[in-house]
């Protein structure tokens, strides 16, 4: 498992998110949303961070960050 946290922190929404993500999502709360994302168990805090589960390959996982916080994070987070 491993960690990834953007170098600025992130305000998501994560009820929003949830809805975005709804096709992967496990679970979902104010707290976090767990979901599955090409195949990889990732967990999404409101700063942006992302937990990866039983997978380590650092740069798959950065390429992984950028596409999920393309996808939940507000436009001027970016």
């Amino acid at each position: 498992s491993m960690m990834l946290a953007p170098s600025v922190a992130y305000d998501i929404d994560l009820i929003h998110a949830s809805e975005i993500l709804a096709q992967f999502v496990l679970r979902a709360s104010e707290e976090m949303v767990e979901f599955m994302f090409d195949g990889i168990k990732l967990t999404l805090y409101s700063n942006g961070s992302l937990m990866f589960y039983h997978f380590n390959d650092p740069d798959v996982g950065y390429d992984v960050c950028d596409r999920v916080l393309a996808m939940v994070a507000p436009e001027s987070d970016r």
